[in-house]
């Protein structure tokens, strides 16, 4: 594999786990601010971050052409696995002082809860932002190899 190869995929990973980590955070801060036992807005951005990073990896290293609907479906399985990992990660860290040691068991609680109440709509709307990143993959990279004269008329 040469090192061009090694490039495409690095940035649109990069690209795409940020956009994901930018809307959960924003969305995390603007619709669920954080009280004393909800996670801050930088758990969202790092778990749709990492969650965004493996599986568009995965997509990127398993299908040759990304297609809006590989998009949708990666885009489908980030926003439905990032509720559950934020809360996850937010338990460990919580759990690491003295007076909170039990902040892991109930952030499985919190993470069973929004599986069942938000997951679907985190879903959906991970699922759309999936299929607009990967249309905008594939008009990026359609018109960079694209030839054009610019003096042409």
């Amino acid at each position: 594999m040469d090192n061009k190869n090694l490039r495409k995929p690095f940035y649109q990973i990069l690209l795409t786990a940020f956009v994901f980590g930018a809307v959960s955070f924003l969305a995390k801060m603007l619709l669920f601010p954080a009280p004393q036992y909800n996670p801050p807005a930088v758990y969202a951005f790092l778990s749709a971050f990492l969650v965004a990073s493996i599986l568009w990896y995965a997509v990127i290293s398993l299908v040759e052409k990304i297609s809006v609907l590989w998009g949708f479906t990666t885009g489908l399985a980030i926003g439905f696995l990032t509720p559950l990992v934020m809360w996850f990660l937010f338990g460990v860290i919580t759990s690491l002082e003295p007076e909170s040691r039990d902040a892991l068991g109930w952030s499985i609680i919190y993470a069973y809860i929004a599986l069942k109440g938000l997951a679907w709509i985190t879903a959906l709307c991970g699922g759309m932002i999936g299929a607009v990143l990967a249309w905008l993959l594939k008009q990026i990279s359609s018109n960079r190899y694209r030839s054009t004269d610019i003096g042409a008329a």
